[in-house]
């Protein structure tokens, strides 16, 4: 009865680790960080530049700007996604709510830039972009805090506070020439850098079947079940008993010629 119980409680012990790992398996969404962050960077300083003259004819030269970074975003998304190769801990429960969180996030910031379109159009002036930033820094917090948490990540957690701050410190400056150098700090701060270190903490494919093959081979006794010998080892021994006899030959025959004494 007793050892029913402990095994038992083994089982348990051993089910619940298994389900804490798999919670706090490590975020497998990196790359896309990574790649959206670096565009959202890009695009910011292209879109401080243009407000400064520097580029473009003040006007079309906006709607290039993130009509491109719209185009390629979603062109290297599919591609990394197509190219992105199967991830142990990809159904944990934080990975789960990374995709679902980030594609509301998507949803949510295009609502914004569509009602924005709209306002504008309607005399509101080009100024009612300016508040897409903000937005987008608060959908950002949620995402990273959210899923964060969920994982045990410290890196998305402290990028989420970061996008806190951007909120509140973009808005008190939001009619500052250099906005958007700002938002293009913030953006490679919260989503461009944590994206590239949680790309670097994904788990590898091999060294995780590596380590999958050894969990699932059983562990058998092997006083009971010896492990049969390779056909190289078999050689090895019998040539290890035989190769001592010639020596013990040749000094048995050198201990009797010392000791046979000759005939008169």
């Amino acid at each position: 009865m007793t050892d029913s119980a402990t095994h038992s409680a083994e089982d348990i012990a051993y089910v619940r680790q298994l389900s804490e790992s798999g919670a706090r398996a490590p975020l497998i969404g990196g790359r896309f960080m990574a790649w959206w962050g670096l565009l959202l960077t890009i695009a910011y300083l292209l879109h401080h530049f243009a407000l400064r003259g520097d580029i473009g004819d003040g006007r079309s030269v906006f709607a290039i700007i993130w009509a491109g970074f719209s185009v390629s975003g979603i062109a290297g998304q599919l591609l990394l996604a197509r190219a992105m190769p199967a991830k142990p801990g990809a159904g944990s429960a934080g990975n789960r709510a990374s995709r679902t969180v980030w594609i509301a996030a998507a949803a949510a910031i295009a609502s914004m830039v569509v009602g924005a379109a709209l306002a504008a159009r309607n005399g509101a002036g080009p100024a009612t972009f300016d508040w897409i930033v903000p937005v987008a820094f608060a959908v950002y917090a949620c995402c990273l805090i959210v899923t964060g948490s969920l994982a045990g990540d410290r890196i998305s957690i402290a990028a989420g506070a970061g996008a806190v701050v951007m909120v509140g410190l973009f808005t008190a400056l939001i009619l500052h020439a250099d906005r958007y150098l700002l938002a293009a700090a913030g953006v490679a701060a919260t989503v461009l850098l944590p994206g590239i270190l949680l790309m670097l903490r994904e788990p590898g494919v091999r060294a995780w079947a590596d380590g999958r093959r050894k969990s699932v081979r059983p562990q058998c006794d092997r006083r009971r079940h010896p492990r049969p010998r390779q056909a190289w080892h078999r050689r090895l021994s019998v040539l290890g008993r035989i190769r001592p006899l010639p020596r013990a030959a040749r000094q048995g025959r050198r201990h009797r010629r010392q000791f046979v004494r000759p005939s008169p």
